[in-house]
């Protein structure tokens, strides 16, 4: 299936066993246009964050010659995850996956208007760079859980495989089309104009704040320690 047609098809998962038939067609309706919003806006948010990373990438490696200082881009987006995953769990069961994905948006956008004011000034530099990846870093370790929440909240019943490889197949598709257009605008304008796009690329996802009135589920069980992470279950 295409992702023309994914975004058509826009299904997922969610657990419906308590639900009427008819509260179930309704929830369909319902969370119909949300859930092409929400691929649509995926899309876009990939292609925006591909075109920031390649060029932070390139920036880096230009700037400081050390390849070790380029894959502390990586260090610093992923360490906030693997050391705050109960914090997140503690605030997806607090406010619910929505508001997590809706309230990290603005959020991300004025960190991502952080590099484009120093590339336009001539301030940008290894090291406030490597800052704004630590920050968007810790953005995404607190949502963590939004992504997977907000996919089972506006399923439609039974098809939250079908509806995570069309989630798949827009990320991945965007990743390919960002690096490739990242790369040219580079070459092209220079990366405050690869961060600028970046950043206006982040607003569709506000096209899903109609979700955030939704109630918050309740989740049982406590909230996972540290370790948790790393349990086999």
């Amino acid at each position: 299936m295409s992702f023309r047609a994914s975004i058509r098809h826009h299904s997922t998962e969610f657990d419906h066993g308590d639900l009427t038939g008819t509260q179930v067609g309704r929830d369909h309706e319902r969370f119909a246009s949300m859930r092409r919003n929400y691929l649509v806006s995926l899309f876009a948010m990939y292609l925006g964050w591909s075109m920031v990373n390649m060029a932070s990438s390139f920036y880096v490696y230009d700037q400081s010659g050390s390849v070790t200082a380029t894959g502390f881009i990586v260090v610093c987006l992923n360490l906030p995850a693997v050391l705050l995953p109960g914090a997140a769990t503690s605030l997806a069961r607090r406010f619910g996956g929505p508001t997590m994905w809706v309230a990290q948006l603005p959020i991300w956008f004025l960190l991502t208007l952080i590099p484009v004011a120093l590339s336009a000034t001539g301030h940008l530099n290894t090291t406030n760079l490597l800052l704004y990846f630590l920050l968007v870093g810790i953005v995404f370790g607190l949502t963590s859980p939004a992504p997977s929440l907000v996919r089972r909240m506006i399923a439609a019943p039974g098809q939250l495989p079908e509806f995570n490889g069309q989630a798949s197949q827009a990320v991945a598709l965007s990743t390919v089309i960002g690096l490739l257009v990242g790369g040219a605008l580079y070459t092209a304008l220079g990366p405050t104009w690869v961060y600028a796009i970046g950043a206006v690329l982040l607003l569709p996802g506000l096209s899903l704040f109609k979700l955030t009135k939704e109630p918050v589920p309740h989740f049982e069980g406590e909230v996972e320690r540290f370790r948790g992470v790393f349990e086999i279950r």
